[in-house]
């Protein structure tokens, strides 16, 4: 790179070359001068060194706090907590953090929030931060991911059988509550409680039907690591006498349907239901329901010894990426944003607060729309395919009165718990085939929609269709935002947003317009329509009592 050219000259000689379609990021650093004395913490000086590096993170962080007071004034970007930030506010204050590895952006913005104020709609600098590979960062973080994931999958088994043994459990318990409550067991309420108690402390007569000495149907198959097999624990067989009906349905007789050749093994439930007499049948059932009980509470014995395992070995392999982070070497660089921010390929990045970093996209285009990232007060807006709720939780922190989000998936439960968001976990079709939608909205008292937003990875003409369902929804002046995944590289997409213009010609709506927000990706535009005031007929009759939307404030796209 010719270090002579600065940001602005650069980004423009990047756009006149058109290369900039392939570019996703650049990043600004001072040259180190050869035989340069160091001037910063833990400065390496080193003449061969192409930058000026800094070893260890709270080198990094001092260094970035003297730039930062250095460069403060007007617009400069000044401490944590001073100037303007949010929705795009007044002046341009603030920085805007760019990471590599990304993997460190979150941990890089928590490390500098004290130093700098992070802006992410109009920071008046760029802050780049560069992590140099280093070998032992790269083998330290790697173990930590791999700990990481088998724990997770450790955690999974263990949810997995244990949600398996509590259904059994419930299901067999019920058929013997069933069974005493019918008066089909030839026994007393004594008897009874006498052989549940037994059966509960594992010392009474406990069948073992066929496939029950594992997980059910699975045959005994064995789950996780660690000791955590399903094989009968002891004292679930061989203590007490079990019953001849018992042992030949489980076919421990020869004569039940398991111990036929070829047969696969009955699962728990339908050998126990199987036995044709009442008594044993009850005994059976409470048998194996108190078994399960008890593997429940075992399990979570090893359970918590796995987990305190794992809590050891998180620590040690968190504590060697810390100790590797420590020595490891960054470099930085602050810059002005006029000209380098408005590069076209630069994307939003995760920050704390953020559900993902979806929402960016969404944050821009409402500014590029709107001149806001905030709505105005009592507007109705739908994202559909919204899970987990990185857009949906941007539109109701924005000041939307009714956010509806349409996903068959789970949000988040952050997302979920907003008091403004209704989340309908079906189809979109379905929520409006149903009348769900409809009633969301009149139970908020909004008349029509204002904002459909959706940002699905899906082809374009299939966002298109789960889109089309909701279209005669949006009122007159109702802005529609789509996110278009156009699935590989290249400068020349107009064509998606002429062929989505044509779609929604029928539907009302004025040509739209294809933008390439600074949060795309290189495979990405946004295309964002505004549906016609001359359609507010249509929207009455789709919508009984609409009136005109509130996306009239919504000007100049």
């Amino acid at each position: 790179m010719d270090r002579s050219l600065d940001p602005p000259a650069f980004n423009d000689w990047l756009h006149r070359v058109e290369l900039d379609w392939v570019v996703q990021r650049v990043w600004w650093l001072p040259a180190a001068a050869p035989g340069a004395a160091a001037g910063g913490a833990g400065l390496d000086a080193d003449a061969a060194a192409p930058y000026v590096t800094y070893k260890g993170p709270e080198g990094l962080k001092s260094a970035v706090q003297a730039a930062a007071q250095a460069a403060a004034g007007p617009g400069g970007p000044g401490g944590a907590g001073g100037g303007d930030s949010g929705g795009g506010g007044g002046a341009n204050r603030g920085v805007r953090l760019q990471v590599f590895p990304r993997t460190m952006e979150t941990p890089m913005a928590e490390l500098l929030r004290d130093v700098v104020e992070l802006e992410l709609d109009r920071p008046a600098h760029v802050l780049c931060v560069i992590q140099w590979p280093s070998p032992a960062v790269a083998a330290a973080a790697a173990a930590l991911a791999a700990a990481e994931a088998d724990h997770a999958r450790l955690a999974k088994s263990h949810e997995k059988q244990q949600k398996h043994s509590q259904q059994l459990a419930e299901q067999l318990q019920a058929l013997a509550d069933a069974l005493a409550a019918g008066g089909a067991v030839a026994l007393t309420a004594e008897q009874m409680a006498e052989a549940a108690a037994a059966a509960e402390a594992g010392t009474g007569a406990e069948a073992e039907p066929a496939g029950s000495s594992g997980e059910g149907t699975k045959g005994g198959k064995e789950h996780g690591r660690g000791g955590a097999s399903e094989r009968p624990e002891k004292g679930s067989k061989g203590k007490g006498k079990v019953s001849s009906a018992v042992a030949a349905s489980s076919g421990g007789g020869g004569g039940g349907a398991g111990a036929e050749a070829g047969a696969a093994p009955l699962p728990v439930l339908d050998s126990v239901a199987a036995i044709a007499d009442a008594t044993e049948q009850w005994r059976a059932a409470t048998a194996r329901a108190a078994l399960e009980r008890r593997r429940l509470r075992e399990r979570e014995v090893r359970r918590a010894a796995v987990a305190a395992r794992c809590a050891v070995e998180h620590a040690a392999r968190a504590a060697d990426l810390a100790a590797a982070e420590a020595v490891a070497e960054y470099s930085f660089g602050l810059v002005p944003a006029a000209g380098h921010y408005s590069y076209g390929s630069e994307r939003e990045k995760k920050m704390p607060g953020q559900l993902c970093r979806a929402a960016g996209k969404l944050r821009e285009a409402l500014i590029t729309v709107a001149g806001s990232a905030h709505l105005p007060p009592g507007l109705a807006a739908v994202d559909v395919g919204a899970a987990p709720g990185g857009w949906s939780q941007q539109l109701a922190a924005a000041g939307a009165r009714l956010v509806v989000s349409i996903d068959p998936a789970e949000l988040d439960p952050a997302v979920a718990a907003m008091p403004n968001l209704v989340h309908l976990q079906c189809k979109c079709d379905v929520a409006v085939s149903s009348g769900r939608l409809a009633a969301a909205l009149a139970a908020a008292g909004c008349t029509a929609i204002d904002y459909l937003v959706c940002d699905v990875n899906a082809h374009p003409g299939d966002a298109y269709g789960m889109l089309e369902p909701v279209l005669p929804l949006l009122g007159p002046g109702g802005v529609l935002i789509l996110t278009l995944k156009t699935f590989g590289r290249g400068k020349h997409k107009d064509g998606f947003g002429a062929e989505l213009s044509a779609k929604l010609a029928p539907a009302g709506f004025e040509p739209g317009t294809l933008l390439w927000l600074l949060n795309n990706t290189p495979c990405e535009r946004t295309y964002v329509a505004v549906k016609s005031s001359t359609c507010a007929a249509a929207a009455a009759a789709a919508v009984p009592g609409t009136g005109t939307g509130t996306a009239a404030a919504v000007g100049g796209v």
